[in-house]
């Protein structure tokens, strides 16, 4: 991996992390503030649908935190994964590059953060509705981002499989 995309890679990384480290501090200071029920969760209209107590504060920063681990997770794997190789007929070679596959992860983690750790949260923190045009796309991105890793740990599979079959193949 070069140089420049590690530099990238772990700024990226070191920047979603104080997001959501300085929203979780921002939590713990409003916390003991907030009124004993709260609204957690919200409708298609982007009022609050579900209330509950505050301990459920929390909610939006465990979805940030599984979310956060997930990508490292996978940026870790993606990282560690050997370039595959495939001839297809005709004598096309296919590889996978570990650069692209971590600026797909790189482009979703601070989305991710920012929206669950930033956006939803603050709604939450303020008791405040969801209905403005960003919170809705920070919605249909955050979880699209989730199909993306889905999508990365899909490839990732494929080509360690061809890989496999490429060694097999030779011996």
């Amino acid at each position: 991996m070069q140089r420049k995309t590690r530099i990238i890679h772990y700024s990226v990384s070191a920047l979603s992390w104080a997001a959501f480290i300085l929203s979780s501090v921002r939590l713990a200071a409003v916390y003991p503030s907030l009124p004993r029920r709260i609204g957690i969760h919200f409708g298609p209209d982007g009022a609050f649908d579900i209330f509950d107590d505050k301990g459920w504060a929390f909610y939006p920063y465990a979805v940030a935190l599984g979310g956060l681990l997930l990508f490292e997770l996978l940026s870790f794997l993606a990282v560690r994964a050997r370039a595959g190789k495939n001839t297809a007929p005709g004598g096309r070679t296919d590889v996978l590059s570990k650069e692209t596959v971590l600026f797909l992860l790189d482009v979703f983690k601070p989305v991710f953060a920012l929206f669950f750790a930033g956006e939803w949260a603050d709604c939450v923190l303020r008791q405040r509705p969801m209905n403005t045009a960003l919170g809705r796309a920070g919605l249909c991105v955050a979880f699209g981002s989730l199909f993306a890793a889905a999508a990365v740990l899909i490839t990732l599979k494929i080509a360690s499989a061809r890989k496999k079959a490429a060694g097999k193949e030779k011996s």
